[in-house]
């Protein structure tokens, strides 16, 4: 709940028995002058970067970079570990990165979804210790 206050209506509010629970509301000190909020290009709700377009790339963008660095991480230590392991190991830490609110990706594109697809790709050669090339 959001209550916004003139300075000068303290007084009146106080009068009314207004009990104002710190915890539950949210003062906004306001004025006749204007505010304008600052607002940026993109902003983050439950781990997802929405962005003022709604194109996903911002999100797209964050899962790919966060991935990349998971799949060098797994390239140095996969050597060293066995295929089931490396497989859970890709499965709990990029799959679901790239799985969770997938469905929000609906007419991404294209270009977005073959970065999403090299991401997977990349994860499958490291699973089998294979280069690209």
């Amino acid at each position: 709940e959001v209550m916004i206050m003139h300075s000068e209506n303290d007084s009146i509010l106080g009068a009314q028995s207004v009990l104002l629970q710190p915890d539950k509301t949210a003062i906004i000190p306001a004025s006749r002058a204007s505010i304008t909020p600052d607002t940026s290009a993109s902003a983050r709700n439950l781990g997802i970067w929405f962005d003022l377009a709604l194109s996903m790339t911002d999100k797209i963008s964050n899962i790919v970079k966060a991935c990349n660095i998971q799949l060098v991480n797994l390239w140095w230590t996969g050597s060293k570990l066995a295929k089931l392991l490396k497989t859970q190991l890709v499965h709990s830490l990029i799959h679901s990165r790239l799985d969770y609110a997938n469905a929000l990706l609906y007419g991404a594109l294209a270009k977005d979804l073959d970065r999403l697809q090299k991401i997977q790709n990349s994860t499958t050669r490291s699973i089998y210790g294979t280069r690209k090339w």
